[in-house]
């Protein structure tokens, strides 16, 4: 068994006591300030510039042909105004929902305090009243209601992202592009 051997003091060792720990930190130095001329390089001022001789040249025009007068198209896809069936049967649910007298008809004010929940501008709604209601009557049936909801909806989630000013093919009840993509 090894003993610990204690170490004797010699008498040139003064005894050390523990000193208290400050619980504040000392400050940090500060670094000298640079001033500001240190900081920012020197400006130079530009070159002259040069003088050279002006030597004219022909002017040269380009012919720039006419452009033609274009409706711009609103979607890169050709068929972003065709309703998909599960849309369809959505809004028809809903009109049916909105209908309980089952008169067929849906009045403008209903319709109006129903497509105003859905936040668009009153501008648009009115765009888009426009071309649902396709007979002018004043009151949106079953397929004109579908045309508004689809509208709405294609707004809201950017599947358009500005609406027609007059129905398109897709949207016009009664047309054969109307009847096929119905029937689908």
């Amino acid at each position: 068994k090894k003993k610990k051997k204690k170490k004797k003091k010699s008498p040139e060792e003064p005894e050390v006591s523990p000193q208290p720990v400050s619980n504040s930190i000392p400050p940090i130095p500060q670094r000298p300030s640079i001033p500001p001329r240190e900081i920012q390089p020197e400006l130079k001022q530009p070159p002259p510039p040069i003088s050279r001789p002006v030597t004219q040249q022909p002017k040269q025009t380009a012919t720039v042909p006419p452009i033609p007068n274009r409706t711009v198209a609103v979607s890169t896809s050709p068929n972003v105004y065709i309703i998909p069936p599960v849309e369809r049967d959505k809004y028809c649910a809903i009109f049916r929902r909105e209908d309980p007298e089952n008169t067929g008809l849906i009045t403008g004010e209903k319709a109006y305090t129903l497509f105003s929940r859905s936040g668009l501008p009153t501008d648009d709604l009115a765009t888009i009243w426009e071309i649902s209601d396709q007979n002018a009557d004043g009151s949106l049936d079953p397929e004109e209601f579908v045309i508004a909801m689809f509208l709405i909806n294609s707004k809201l989630i950017g599947r358009i992202t500005q609406l027609p000013t007059t129905p398109p093919p897709e949207l016009l009840i009664g047309s054969s592009t109307y009847q096929a993509v119905t029937q689908n």
